[in-house]
């Protein structure tokens, strides 16, 4: 189980770290020159959106064992 939910939580977070830069360099155009600050927002913003579908996830692991 923690196997699977490590890989699972790797998943989400590449996807939402791709998901966030892509976001802001649209929706932010001052931050298209400025890549450090983008990629700080983008880890930020991953970090979160994972914490939140690796608990979820974790849950369903969770009432399948039982």
């Amino acid at each position: 189980m923690k196997k699977q939910l490590f890989i699972y939580s790797l998943k989400a977070f590449l996807m939402a770290t791709v998901a966030s830069i892509i976001i802001f360099y649209i929706g932010y155009p001052e931050l298209k020159n400025d890549l450090e600050s983008l990629l700080y927002k983008g880890f930020r913003n991953a970090f979160f959106f994972a914490a939140i579908f690796t608990f979820i996830k974790w849950r369903e692991l969770k009432k399948k064992g039982q």
